[in-house]
């Protein structure tokens, strides 16, 4: 390879990629050009115009995506300093290279280099090839939900690389139709493919409000996966609690927020799976959004099945300040979630809830005390449970110390609930003076 030829590119022609998008910068130039080095050894070509033509293929993007194809080609032929290395005729042919690349041109490329560099462009990794699609919808059409997203992730890759699309492969020698065969069995699968773009949905949307803390001190990272505790096999992302309602607040004004929960709902039901985070975001925006108090209520009552560890349980339940407003209703929802024994989370919701909204005045106290004696606890309920109690008794006695105390002397609670109940009371800067019992 000419050295000087080789400096050029790397330092003049590459570059200009970091002005594109995510899915054409630099790290695609340099793949393309990887890909078509390798490729050209099967060939009887000239390396250094193969290696020429791959850097330029896509700096027609400048003048934007719809015929950057054709404007690479323009800007090799008017490029004067390739004229050191490479003949009139040899620039044509690279120019032509560049302007054949193209999946959905509909015609063969009119010579061998033309085919190498479209073959490179064409790197069929299904996991690359998605996730490019993802960044290009996030980036050209942010306006899009995440349902909306997947969609125009979906119709591009039956358009191109579906069964029929109209992407085309020249090379024999390419490992491209193996992988072509394997990305298509993703297409045919919208659950096989939708956990594929998810994920890297997430990457692009979550991960750049993560803290930098997070990504790289593992002390501090293990310690924030410790304290939320989250369900074994949950993908936890990084973000913190701030960063989960900017993003939930930015769905709830949305005007197709409807849609964006229910794809959340969808998500969890249908089985593909949500992280924490979205779980958590997905909480926050039920309590955020602008609806009727049935609506809403008929939100929660979904959101709830998703509960499975205490941080989303009570996130979702401190930020639910519609319950101060429509107290009627919103014991109707939490007694209704009593009904569910075999749910930690549910009972826990229940008495959370009854907790933060239902302790303001010792007729509120008594049904409290009421929804705690209908669960008939017993020794050894689910830990969440118990603690969820104990915290709720300890409230209790920080704002009604002899009606809590009398209660604790007339009903059956077990044994361990109450010993928590005691050391969440000694906790409290309030209590930790008072008798509990």
């Amino acid at each position: 390879m000419n050295a000087e030829l080789k400096k050029y590119i790397e330092t003049e022609i590459i570059p200009r990629y970091e002005n594109f998008d995510k899915a054409h910068g630099t790290d695609h130039a340099k793949a393309v050009i990887e890909r078509a080095l390798e490729l050209a050894r099967h060939y009887d070509v000239d390396k250094e115009m193969i290696y020429a033509a791959a850097a330029f293929h896509d700096t027609g993007l400048v003048e934007g995506r719809e015929n950057h194809h054709l404007a690479s080609g323009r800007i090799i032929r008017e490029d004067t300093r390739l004229r050191q290395w490479f003949s009139a005729e040899q620039i044509e042919t690279i120019a032509r290279a560049a302007e054949d690349h193209r999946a959905s041109l509909g015609h063969e490329p009119r010579c061998i280099y033309g085919k190498i560099i479209a073959e490179a462009d064409r790197l069929i990794d299904p996991e690359t090839v998605i996730r490019r699609c993802v960044l290009f919808g996030l980036e050209h059409e942010p306006e899009l939900n995440r349902a909306g997203q997947f969609e125009r992730t979906y119709g591009h890759l039956v358009e191109k690389y579906g069964d029929g699309g109209y992407l085309q492969l020249w090379i024999p020698e390419s490992p491209n139709a193996e992988r072509l065969e394997t990305l298509r069995s993703y297409i045919r699968d919208v659950n096989k493919l939708y956990p594929l773009f998810d994920r890297f949905y997430r990457k692009e949307v979550l991960l750049p409000l993560v803290s930098e803390r997070y990504l790289t001190d593992e002390h501090y990272r293990n310690g924030h996966i410790r304290i939320i505790n989250a369900k074994p096999g949950t993908e936890i992302v990084g973000l913190h609690t701030p960063q989960q309602k900017f993003l939930a607040k930015e769905l709830a004004r949305r005007n197709d927020w409807r849609e964006s929960i229910a794809d959340l709902s969808e998500s969890f039901h249908s089985g593909r799976g949500l992280s924490y985070e979205g779980k958590m975001i997905w909480g926050f925006a039920i309590n955020y959004v602008k609806c009727d108090i049935e609506e809403r209520i008929a939100m929660a009552e979904d959101y709830v099945q998703a509960m499975d560890g205490w941080s989303v349980c009570d996130q979702f339940c401190s930020s639910a300040k519609w319950v101060k407003k429509y107290k009627s209703l919103a014991w109707n929802f939490i007694t209704d979630l009593t009904h569910h024994r075999d749910s930690e989370f549910h009972m826990r919701t229940a008495v959370i809830m009854a907790m933060l909204y239902f302790l303001n005045d010792t007729q509120e106290l008594a049904r409290t005390f009421s929804l705690i004696d209908s669960l008939e606890l017993q020794e050894n309920e689910p830990y969440y449970l118990r603690m969820g109690v104990a915290w709720c008794l300890a409230t209790a006695l920080a704002k009604h110390q002899d009606e809590t105390r009398e209660y604790l002397a007339g009903t059956k609670l077990p044994a361990d609930i109450r010993k928590l109940y005691a050391r969440k009371a000694r906790e409290s800067r309030i209590t930790r003076e008072v008798n509990p019992f």
